[in-house]
């Protein structure tokens, strides 16, 4: 715990924390994407989500650990992960926590499905009026990826999509033949390319 503290304190100098006091940002997990040509999707998540904010407070020693403000900030966080549809959410490392999200729904009647929240995105499924599909993950902006990586934590991830519609391009570090197709990208740091997969959905079921 003192070193992942002293992390903490340096941490907390650099404007990044600032700029990212609303994201949460995944870590260490495995996310399963179904997407089918009639516009169904799914996703699974499973890893570490780090709230920018809660760890700000904490590097700036604004709380502590084992004090009422620390639970309190700890619960608000609970909660707001709850409300953004997390289960199974557990506390780990000082301002991150493990959870898992069960997502289903259909890209006709939402458009654009952002993940885990429009601020702070993994990546965004977006369906453009041609219906074709962008899948694409964001990417922050170097000088702040410098900043967070050294803060001890290992940005570290794996993303599949499996999909049946005609894809047209995209920057899968590997495609695994099968019925779907499994296109798979393991990110290893934020500084990692953003991944993208770009394909057309079929025509827009009657019902």
């Amino acid at each position: 715990m003192p070193k992942a503290l002293s992390l903490l304190r340096a941490f907390w100098l650099v404007p990044v924390i600032m700029l990212l006091s609303s994201c949460y940002i995944p870590y260490g997990y495995l996310t399963k994407i179904q997407v089918s040509k009639d516009g169904r999707y799914e996703l699974n998540f499973h890893g570490r989500v780090l709230s920018a904010s809660f760890l700000s407070k904490i590097g700036k020693n604004e709380i502590a650990s084992g004090t009422e403000e620390y639970e309190t900030e700890k619960m608000i966080h609970f909660n707001e992960l709850q409300r953004m549809g997390f289960s199974n959410i557990e506390y780990t490392f000082p301002a991150s926590y493990e959870v898992k999200l069960d997502s289903k729904g259909n890209l006709f009647k939402e458009r654009m499905v952002a993940f885990p929240g429009r601020s702070g995105s993994l990546l965004v499924m977006k369906l453009l009026k041609d219906n074709r599909l962008v899948i694409e993950s964001r990417r922050l902006n170097d000088k702040y990826i410098n900043e967070l990586e050294n803060s001890g934590i290992k940005f570290v991830g794996n993303v599949v999509i499996w999909t049946d519609m005609p894809v047209s391009g995209h920057n899968a570090h590997a495609i695994q033949p099968g019925n779907p197709d499994a296109y798979v990208w393991e990110m290893r740091s934020l500084s990692e390319k953003p991944l993208q997969l770009i394909g057309t959905l079929g025509n827009i079921p009657q019902n």
